[in-house]
């Protein structure tokens, strides 16, 4: 059995104002053709590598140590 495959894509500073097809031609026709999520929203207040890797892993802060746009590693400075 062949499982499904899919790419998650995070854009970081792309509002959708700005997918036209003058500005991001391959992104506008990718959307245009159904590949959307219009109504998406933050899983957590706006951090965008916490959102992104909450959405593409399922995980909390917690699990994945991504943690407001920075990488927490207890290895390195336990104390930070």
């Amino acid at each position: 059995m062949r499982w499904p495959r899919f790419i998650i894509v995070v854009f970081d500073a792309m509002r959708r104002d700005m997918i036209t097809s003058a500005l991001a031609p391959n992104l506008r026709r990718f959307l245009d053709e159904g590949s959307d999520f219009p109504k998406s929203r933050c899983v957590f207040p706006s951090v965008t590598r916490v959102n992104a890797t909450a959405l593409a892993g399922g995980a909390i802060p917690g699990a994945t140590g991504v943690i407001a746009n920075k990488f927490f590693d207890p290895s390195v400075f336990n104390d930070k």
